[in-house]
């Protein structure tokens, strides 16, 4: 799904955040009903990733782009029909927080400046990531894995990551 915003930082958040629900639907894990740690780590590691992004985001004084502003920029992110084809249902709720996210961001107020974060899009994006960390927490490394032998597989194998050179 092609998206455009006219904010530089919130390009380079969804762009971020585009790559990592990829990575996700990717993941070994989505084919499963459990979750492998190595899994876990990584999609900790991403929101940690989006967070950290953030941070710096908001540490940057404000650009002042007065022969480019507006300018857009444009972010591609999967399709929901992407996210919903995989097995394992934990990822694909992972996975529609972030798109969630990205969208909210993408959408904001702070889409239609030049750079930085407005409060509340500040505000309502930590939220989202706060509730990605919790739902991990929570959920995934409480109840994951389960046993489900008479509904799994339900669909057909997750294809392999992009190939190299």
């Amino acid at each position: 799904m092609e998206l455009k915003t006219q904010n530089m930082d919130i390009s380079g958040l969804v762009s971020r955040m585009s790559r990592f629900i990829k990575e996700a639907l990717k993941c070994q894990s989505a084919n499963t009903v459990s979750i492998e740690s190595y899994d876990i780590d990584r999609l900790k590691s991403y929101v940690n990733a989006i967070n950290t992004y953030r941070g710096w985001i908001i540490g940057q004084p404000k650009a002042d782009c007065p022969e480019t502003h507006p300018m857009e920029y444009v972010c591609n992110i999967p399709e929901m029909s992407e996210i919903d084809g995989i097995e394992n249902e934990s990822i694909k709720d992972w996975a529609r927080l972030m798109y969630i996210a990205a969208q909210e961001i993408i959408n904001s107020q702070s889409s239609r400046i030049a750079s930085g974060l407005i409060a509340h899009d500040l505000t309502r994006n930590i939220s989202f990531m706060c509730r990605i960390e919790n739902f991990m927490t929570d959920y995934i490394e409480t109840t994951i894995p389960l046993d489900l032998p008479e509904t799994i597989p339900s669909k057909a194998s997750v294809t392999q990551g992009n190939k190299g050179i």
